[in-house]
């Protein structure tokens, strides 16, 4: 029942514990199919987001705006924090956009889910853009891709890496470093290799 279930301690409110450690406390003991905490938009309001959080304090570069703890992270290595802008992995002190922390090797992984990979098939791809609004030159610039060398079989994966720039609106490759670790120039100028 909510007498049972809703417990307010002086200005803090707990659901399901009877000692909220904070505002707003939400806790279970139980393991259930449902997600703990639900929330729901039915109107679609492009100006505003569905959940909302601010720091308006001036101190607010010490701790995490956002920070989601596993049960194998700990308070200085969350599983994701959000710090002034930066989102960190792994680490509750991101000093990157993106920063990921770890004792063991860190990586980023990309994953293509697609189950039948056939031959020249992009594999996923890292983009940069830019956003120069004094002038036209807003959008793509470049890209490095992993690309299929081969329709895959049985454990044949072989890729090629592939690395894009644009002069105008769309990318076109330079250069590629082949499966069997070659690099190919897309215009075989190799004077400028090693040039600052």
């Amino acid at each position: 029942t909510l007498a049972n279930d809703l417990n307010i301690t002086g200005a803090n409110v707990g659901i399901g514990t009877a000692s909220p450690a904070a505002r707003l406390h939400v806790e279970t003991a139980a393991i259930s199919s449902q997600p703990l905490l639900y929330v729901k938009n039915a109107f679609y309001n492009t100006t505003k987001p569905i959940v909302h959080f601010e720091n308006t304090n001036s101190n607010n570069g010490q701790k995490p705006l956002v920070q989601i703890e596993t049960a194998a992270s700990t308070n200085d290595q969350p599983a994701l924090a959000v710090l002034n802008g930066y989102v960190g992995i792994g680490t509750a002190s991101p000093q990157t956009l993106l920063d990921v922390a770890g004792a063991v090797i860190p990586t980023i992984g990309i994953t293509n889910t697609d189950t039948t990979v056939t031959d020249a098939q992009i594999g996923g791809t890292l983009r940069y853009f830019w956003s120069d609004s004094s002038t036209s030159s807003t959008g793509l610039g470049a890209e490095i891709r992993a690309v299929a060398a081969q329709t895959f079989s049985g454990n044949q994966r072989n890729t090629h890496l592939e690395f894009r720039t644009t002069s105008t609106t769309t990318t076109t490759t330079q250069a590629r470093i082949t499966h069997e670790g070659t690099l190919d120039l897309l215009n075989n100028d190799l004077s400028n290799v090693g040039a600052s």
